[in-house]
């Protein structure tokens, strides 16, 4: 029920309800990571990394940073264990091109790509 609006949804099934109230079937991937954590993954396949982010410190009370704004809107995957802050990292750097690191003593991810491309013209 949203507001006035009531849709039966019969057992096995789910649905999505948008902001306006208005239903419908979760693509595959909506559905996974809503129910992901039920076996101990989480699981966020192909979202920009500014919607990563909230969703690691939920799950991995990881606040990390990331100075380079233009890559909040790069598309990362994170598929860990919901027990392991490093193999979450992991994911999320080997999918994204990005590398954490530590800015004075705040968690930071940074572009890979930059560092490589100014590694290679020294």
């Amino acid at each position: 029920k949203h507001g006035e609006n009531v849709r039966n949804v019969p057992q096995g099934m789910s649905v999505v309800v948008g902001a306006d109230g208005a239903t419908r079937v979760p693509r595959p991937e909506e559905l996974q990571e809503a129910i992901n954590w039920v076996d101990g993954t989480v699981t966020i396949s192909g979202r920009p990394l500014r919607y990563v982010l909230p969703q690691m410190k939920r799950w991995y009370g990881l606040d990390i940073k990331v100075p380079n704004t233009a890559l909040l809107d790069r598309q990362v995957f994170l598929s860990a264990p919901a027990n392991s802050q490093r193999e979450a990292i992991a994911s999320v750097e080997a999918s994204g091109g990005l590398r954490f690191t530590y800015i004075g003593e705040n968690m930071a991810f940074e572009d890979t790509t930059a560092s490589r491309a100014a590694t290679k013209r020294r």
